[in-house]
Protein backbone atom coordinates (compact mmCIF):
# COMPACT_ATOMS: atom_id res chain seq x y z
CA UNK A 1 0.00 0.00 0.00
CA UNK A 2 1.13 3.36 -0.78
CA UNK A 3 0.43 6.79 1.07
CA UNK A 4 -1.76 9.15 -1.23
CA UNK A 5 -1.80 12.69 -0.89
CA UNK A 6 -4.68 14.72 -2.55
CA UNK A 7 -4.15 18.38 -3.25
CA UNK A 8 -6.37 20.78 -4.84
CA UNK A 9 -5.64 23.90 -7.16
CA UNK A 10 -7.74 25.85 -4.74
CA UNK A 11 -5.19 25.38 -1.75
CA UNK A 12 -3.19 28.35 -0.75
CA UNK A 13 -0.25 28.00 -2.01
CA UNK A 14 2.07 27.90 0.77
CA UNK A 15 -0.12 24.71 2.09
CA UNK A 16 0.75 23.13 -1.04
CA UNK A 17 4.20 23.73 -0.30
CA UNK A 18 4.14 22.63 3.44
CA UNK A 19 2.37 19.84 2.60
CA UNK A 20 4.15 18.10 0.06
CA UNK A 21 7.57 19.07 1.64
CA UNK A 22 6.16 17.00 4.52
CA UNK A 23 4.72 13.99 2.56
CA UNK A 24 8.27 13.47 0.29
CA UNK A 25 6.19 12.41 -2.41
CA UNK A 26 7.93 9.27 -4.51
CA UNK A 27 5.52 9.86 -7.45
CA UNK A 28 3.43 12.55 -8.78
CA UNK A 29 0.51 12.86 -11.07
CA UNK A 30 -1.36 16.18 -12.33
CA UNK A 31 -1.49 18.31 -15.17
CA UNK A 32 1.40 19.20 -17.02
CA UNK A 33 0.94 23.06 -16.51
CA UNK A 34 0.24 22.44 -12.30
CA UNK A 35 3.50 19.82 -12.57
CA UNK A 36 5.55 22.37 -14.05
CA UNK A 37 4.50 24.93 -11.66
CA UNK A 38 5.84 22.70 -8.70
CA UNK A 39 9.10 22.19 -11.12
CA UNK A 40 9.54 25.98 -10.69
CA UNK A 41 8.78 26.13 -7.64
CA UNK A 42 11.56 23.55 -6.60
CA UNK A 43 13.92 25.03 -8.74
CA UNK A 44 13.29 28.24 -6.68
CA UNK A 45 13.81 26.80 -3.36
CA UNK A 46 10.09 26.86 -2.13
CA UNK A 47 9.94 23.01 -2.62
CA UNK A 48 12.10 20.76 -1.53
CA UNK A 49 11.09 17.22 -2.73
CA UNK A 50 12.69 14.73 -5.38
CA UNK A 51 9.96 12.51 -6.92
CA UNK A 52 11.64 9.63 -8.94
CA UNK A 53 8.60 9.03 -11.27
CA UNK A 54 5.92 11.63 -12.61
CA UNK A 55 2.77 11.16 -14.40
CA UNK A 56 1.59 13.68 -16.86
CA UNK A 57 -1.96 13.97 -18.20
CA UNK A 58 -4.93 16.11 -18.84
CA UNK A 59 -3.21 19.09 -20.60
CA UNK A 60 -0.35 18.99 -23.36
CA UNK A 61 3.27 18.51 -22.44
CA UNK A 62 5.58 21.17 -24.45
CA UNK A 63 9.47 20.51 -24.85
CA UNK A 64 10.00 23.41 -22.58
CA UNK A 65 7.56 21.87 -19.58
CA UNK A 66 9.31 18.69 -19.82
CA UNK A 67 13.02 20.19 -19.71
CA UNK A 68 11.82 22.27 -16.40
CA UNK A 69 10.70 19.19 -14.55
CA UNK A 70 13.71 16.80 -15.55
CA UNK A 71 15.57 20.13 -14.64
CA UNK A 72 13.86 20.07 -11.36
CA UNK A 73 13.92 16.67 -10.41
CA UNK A 74 15.67 14.62 -13.26
CA UNK A 75 12.43 12.04 -12.46
CA UNK A 76 11.42 9.61 -15.26
CA UNK A 77 7.69 11.40 -16.69
CA UNK A 78 5.28 9.12 -18.13
CA UNK A 79 2.61 10.91 -20.53
CA UNK A 80 -0.71 9.45 -20.48
CA UNK A 81 -2.86 10.28 -23.25
CA UNK A 82 -6.58 10.18 -21.85
CA UNK A 83 -10.03 11.54 -21.98
CA UNK A 84 -13.37 10.93 -19.82
CA UNK A 85 -14.57 8.79 -22.50
CA UNK A 86 -11.58 6.84 -22.35
CA UNK A 87 -8.78 7.55 -19.47
CA UNK A 88 -6.38 5.17 -20.75
CA UNK A 89 -5.68 5.77 -24.30
CA UNK A 90 -1.85 6.31 -24.74
CA UNK A 91 1.20 6.49 -23.09
CA UNK A 92 4.37 7.49 -23.40
CA UNK A 93 7.01 6.24 -21.64
CA UNK A 94 10.73 7.77 -20.40
CA UNK A 95 12.94 7.14 -23.72
CA UNK A 96 9.85 6.60 -25.89
CA UNK A 97 9.32 9.55 -28.59
CA UNK A 98 5.77 8.06 -29.92
CA UNK A 99 2.83 7.69 -27.52
CA UNK A 100 2.20 3.69 -27.41
CA UNK A 101 -1.68 3.21 -28.33
CA UNK A 102 -3.63 0.78 -25.28
CA UNK A 103 -5.25 -1.62 -28.80
CA UNK A 104 -6.27 -3.88 -26.60
CA UNK A 105 -8.77 -0.75 -24.83
CA UNK A 106 -8.98 1.02 -27.95
CA UNK A 107 -9.20 1.80 -31.61
CA UNK A 108 -8.04 5.29 -32.17
CA UNK A 109 -7.85 6.38 -36.14
CA UNK A 110 -6.25 9.32 -36.48
CA UNK A 111 -8.50 10.99 -40.27
CA UNK A 112 -8.65 13.90 -42.50
CA UNK A 113 -11.83 15.68 -43.35
CA UNK A 114 -13.17 13.29 -45.08
CA UNK A 115 -13.07 10.55 -42.08
CA UNK A 116 -10.43 8.50 -43.27
CA UNK A 117 -7.19 7.73 -42.11
CA UNK A 118 -4.10 9.56 -42.68
CA UNK A 119 -0.37 8.39 -43.44
CA UNK A 120 1.88 8.05 -41.05
CA UNK A 121 3.49 11.03 -40.41
CA UNK A 122 0.15 13.10 -41.56
CA UNK A 123 -1.47 15.22 -38.78
CA UNK A 124 -5.66 14.55 -38.29
CA UNK A 125 -8.82 14.37 -35.74
CA UNK A 126 -8.43 11.70 -33.47
CA UNK A 127 -11.64 9.22 -33.55
CA UNK A 128 -12.04 6.99 -30.69
CA UNK A 129 -14.03 3.56 -30.58
CA UNK A 130 -13.65 1.90 -27.37
CA UNK A 131 -13.94 -1.75 -26.71
CA UNK A 132 -14.39 -1.67 -23.16
CA UNK A 133 -17.74 0.38 -22.94
CA UNK A 134 -20.69 -2.50 -23.81
CA UNK A 135 -23.67 -0.96 -21.97
CA UNK A 136 -23.21 2.73 -24.09
CA UNK A 137 -20.70 2.08 -26.85
CA UNK A 138 -18.19 4.47 -27.94
CA UNK A 139 -17.96 4.58 -31.63
CA UNK A 140 -15.66 6.71 -33.70
CA UNK A 141 -16.06 9.38 -31.87
CA UNK A 142 -15.15 12.47 -32.51
CA UNK A 143 -12.45 13.89 -29.57
CA UNK A 144 -11.33 17.05 -31.35
CA UNK A 145 -8.02 16.13 -30.75
CA UNK A 146 -5.12 17.16 -33.28
CA UNK A 147 -2.47 14.21 -33.39
CA UNK A 148 0.22 12.67 -35.88
CA UNK A 149 -0.27 9.20 -36.89
CA UNK A 150 2.87 7.31 -36.08
CA UNK A 151 2.73 3.25 -36.68
CA UNK A 152 -0.97 1.82 -37.90
CA UNK A 153 -2.29 -1.43 -38.17
CA UNK A 154 -5.91 -1.80 -37.23
CA UNK A 155 -6.13 1.52 -35.80
CA UNK A 156 -3.67 3.67 -34.70
CA UNK A 157 -0.87 1.65 -32.75
CA UNK A 158 1.28 4.42 -32.22
CA UNK A 159 1.01 8.30 -32.20
CA UNK A 160 4.12 10.62 -32.92
CA UNK A 161 2.61 13.74 -31.76
CA UNK A 162 -0.18 15.00 -30.01
CA UNK A 163 -1.40 18.68 -31.20
CA UNK A 164 -3.53 19.83 -29.12
CA UNK A 165 -7.37 20.20 -30.00
CA UNK A 166 -9.04 21.38 -33.03
CA UNK A 167 -11.53 23.59 -31.40
CA UNK A 168 -9.50 25.90 -29.36
CA UNK A 169 -6.66 26.83 -31.71
CA UNK A 170 -6.82 29.85 -33.32
CA UNK A 171 -6.39 30.05 -37.17
CA UNK A 172 -2.94 32.21 -38.33
CA UNK A 173 -2.26 32.40 -42.15
CA UNK A 174 1.22 32.66 -42.37
CA UNK A 175 2.38 35.15 -45.25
Amino acid sequence: AHDVLHLSIFDPVEEIWARLNAFQPERLSSYASALTSLAEWTLQGRLRIAPRSVLISGDRLTPAMRAQVKKAWNAEIYDLYAAVESLFMAARRPGNEEFHVFTDLNVLEVVDTTNRMVQSGERGRVLLTSLVHTTLPIIRFDLHDIAVLGKAGFGAETLRALDGKDRDSLPVRLA
